[in-house]
């Protein structure tokens, strides 16, 4: 069943980069406050096979290098 989210935006007030682990990801260590702002995500399970990735923005990788993308393959 396809479902849309809002992936709030956040304000940080403390950032710390750790480490790269294994998994090409960092080590976060950080504190927040989230905003109204926000983006819309969509996810949907259809018929077919492979992960497809799609944007209405410029800028946003719509290959493997994407982060929903390598999150989907991992699940």
């Amino acid at each position: 069943m396809p479902t849309t989210v809002r992936a709030f935006a956040k304000i940080n007030i403390g950032l710390a980069i750790g480490a790269l682990r294994t998994d090409g990801f960092h080590e976060l260590r950080t504190i927040y406050q989230t905003v109204a702002l926000h983006d819309s995500v969509h996810v949907a399970i259809t018929p077919g096979s492979g992960i497809v990735v799609g944007c209405e923005g410029d800028g946003v990788p719509l290959d493997s290098s994407n982060t929903a993308y390598r999150w989907a393959k991992e699940a």
